[in-house]
């Protein structure tokens, strides 16, 4: 006997279910792949940054190691300037002594010539003392200030009670006392 069976089975549905399988994993590959591009652009973009942040944190050390030498410099040069400025208040009070000195010098030699004097030349020598009197205390212009505002004649500071002696009608006053009894002078 022979026979035959045939039998016929749809594949139809197997076919769609292959189709759909394909076409999910083809869809699931494109999105590895966008995925995969898309970790892969952050990685760089985060390595950039750690590269980046690394060189701001080496230009950071190396600002804060110039900004240390440029105080330690500006240290220096304050205190080259103190000393520099003392130096020189120094000197200039150094001038001012020697100045003054002079010119308290040459009113005292003044005054001991006036000593020797009579009469109106007595007035005229008075006055060149007071001239160099007034040099002498115009070197410190803050006494000065207050001075002048007490002495209306000529803007200059009083005159002592030993120079309105030595200007009065030609007496010697006590100026020329003490002059003559520093020399030894009886008087």
């Amino acid at each position: 006997m022979l026979g035959a069976v045939a039998s016929f089975v749809d594949i139809t549905e197997q076919k769609k279910v292959e189709e759909a399988l394909r076409r999910t994993r083809d869809e699931l590959e494109r999105r590895v792949s966008e995925r995969t591009a898309q970790l892969e652009e952050a990685v760089a973009r985060l390595e950039q940054e750690v590269t980046a942040r690394a060189r701001s944190a080496e230009e950071l050390q190396q600002l804060n190691l110039s900004l240390r030498d440029q105080a330690d410099q500006l240290r220096r040069l304050s205190s080259e300037l103190t000393m520099v400025e003392q130096r020189e208040r120094k000197r200039l009070a150094l001038i001012l002594h020697d100045n003054l000195q002079q010119l308290l010098t040459a009113a005292r030699f003044r005054l001991e010539f006036l000593t020797r004097m009579r009469g109106a030349e007595v007035r005229g020598g008075a006055m060149a003392v007071d001239d160099l009197l007034f040099q002498a205390i115009d070197t410190f212009p803050h006494s000065h200030q207050r001075a002048v505002s007490a002495n209306p004649v000529r803007g200059r500071p009083p005159a002592g009670p030993a120079m309105a002696g030595a200007m009065d009608g030609g007496k010697a006053g006590p100026v020329g006392r003490s002059c003559r009894a520093r020399r030894g002078d009886p008087g």
